[in-house]
């Protein structure tokens, strides 16, 4: 029994681990324009270094949709809303805000 709990605990902390590193795909291949590969890749750098905290965002995102079931069922539409953005959040403190193009030159009306 103790080898099947370990067991579990290591596969359930390499999964996150894991996981974590591919978190912000989802932005790479919406807001980069790339493929599925390269958007693999971008959020593997753009994690490094930062993929314990993100392990952390990782698990509190989970954590929240169940507390707000928790609290009557209607918890969860704000606890959603919070984990969407929380993700949102991590993703531009890691790669930064993105550049606009033109951003220094005045406008021409």
């Amino acid at each position: 029994m103790a080898g099947y709990v370990i067991d579990q605990s290591v596969a359930l902390l390499v999964g996150v681990l894991i996981t974590a590193r591919f978190y912000f795909t989802f932005f790479f291949l919406v807001e980069g324009d790339m493929g599925p590969i390269q958007a693999l890749e971008a959020s593997w750098q753009a994690s490094r270094g930062n993929h314990l905290k993100v392990a952390v965002l990782l698990l509190l995102n989970s954590l929240l949709p169940v507390l707000g079931l928790l609290v009557l069922v209607v918890g969860i539409i704000p606890d959603i809303n919070l984990s969407l953005l929380l993700w949102v959040s991590a993703y531009r403190q890691i790669v930064g805000q993105p550049q606009q193009p033109g951003a220094g030159a005045p406008a021409r009306v």
